[in-house]
């Protein structure tokens, strides 16, 4: 029997900038990003969480359909969720769940953004 490997990356956010997100530039969503992992199936539940030191959360979740087999899915995070209740030294946390077909809920490692006004 072979031991199965982690294969999911941490996620991305598109807006970042060396590690920071700087909310008062956003001029709309910012745009959080799966990318492409191994094993991908058409009906993967991919669902995208975020979770602010300021107390917000967001998540939304796609199901995978062929087309978009081997490549990133991008998901809109609106802006309030970074901007309400914005504290100096703020951060959010991003990560996603991939849930496969009769297969437990693979998390993602965390992405760790710092939010600047």
């Amino acid at each position: 029997m072979t031991t199965q490997v982690k294969a999911l990356a941490a996620p991305l956010l598109k807006e970042a900038e060396d590690g920071k997100l700087y909310v008062g530039k956003l001029t709309g969503a910012a745009h959080g990003e799966v990318p492409p992992y191994p094993h991908a199936s058409v009906g993967d539940r991919i669902t995208f969480h975020v979770v602010t030191t300021s107390g917000n959360t967001w998540q939304d979740h796609h199901v995978l359909t062929a087309p978009e087999l081997g490549k990133p899915i991008t998901f809109l995070i609106p802006k309030d969720v970074f901007e309400k209740k914005l504290t100096p030294e703020a951060t959010a946390d991003l990560h996603y769940i991939v849930t496969r077909l009769n297969q437990a809920p693979e998390p993602s490692p965390p992405l760790r953004i710092k939010l600047e006004r």
